[in-house]
């Protein structure tokens, strides 16, 4: 499962009537220095690309649920930064639940950004029958 997802950077800044670091805490984003979620992060302060392409994983990791966001808080998919630079996604609650029912071992992210737009990409290693069936009734179209 890989689902890939692109987000307007202008369409994010136009949409958004909160600041960026506002606008990044009330989605669940900010850097594994500060993991907790409920705590504001100045990861994203004043980089709305930076925002953008945690905005993209989120809608991408919503996707490799099977749920979209039908069900899930935005706070409930997190994407943060290692020290390293790499971004790496953290589930809770339902979103963790939905994760454990496909049998997901293991979600892997990439993001990229210009000045206009932003992307994700998302790798979910899932082993459960749940996971096997979904795919099943997916690409069974006839």
């Amino acid at each position: 499962m890989g689902p890939r997802q692109a987000s307007s950077v202008r369409a994010l800044i136009e949409s958004s009537s909160t600041s960026s670091s506002g606008l990044s805490t009330s989605l669940g984003m900010g850097s594994s220095s500060a993991p907790s979620r409920r705590r504001r992060s100045p990861f994203c302060a004043g980089r709305v690309n930076r925002l953008a392409t945690r905005f993209a994983a989120k809608e991408a990791v919503a996707k490799v649920l099977g749920t979209g966001f039908r069900g899930l808080g935005w706070q409930e998919v997190e994407v943060l930064t290692s020290p390293h630079g790499e971004p790496h996604v953290v589930l809770h609650d339902r979103a963790r639940k939905r994760a454990d029912h496909l049998g997901m071992r293991s979600i892997g992210v990439s993001l990229t950004h210009t000045t206009v737009a932003a992307e994700a990409f998302v790798v979910a290693l899932c082993t459960g029958p749940a996971a096997e069936q979904s795919i099943r009734e997916e690409t069974d179209h006839g």
